[in-house]
């Protein structure tokens, strides 16, 4: 329940962040990098901690034409 609740959390967080800074110009996202390889899960991720770090790198470095507040994953725009 924790684990879910946090990543609610975080989603309304970026949302919050994303109407407040939206009128200064600054665009914030989420970015969800993956299923990475760790001991939280045993191992059992198809991604290496440094494939999932890439991914919120490409995002950061990027010039998107995204609505504010979005939520990416590796391969674009991911549902809330």
């Amino acid at each position: 329940m924790g684990y879910s609740a946090s990543k609610a959390a975080l989603n309304m967080i970026t949302a919050a962040f994303a109407k407040e800074l939206g009128p200064f110009g600054i665009k914030v996202y989420a970015v969800e990098p993956g299923h990475i390889r760790t001991e939280l899960n045993d191992n059992t991720g198809t991604l290496s901690t440094q494939e999932g770090a890439a991914v919120p790198i490409k995002y950061a470095t990027m010039n998107l034409e995204a609505a504010n507040g979005g939520f990416f994953g590796p391969n674009g725009v991911l549902p809330w």
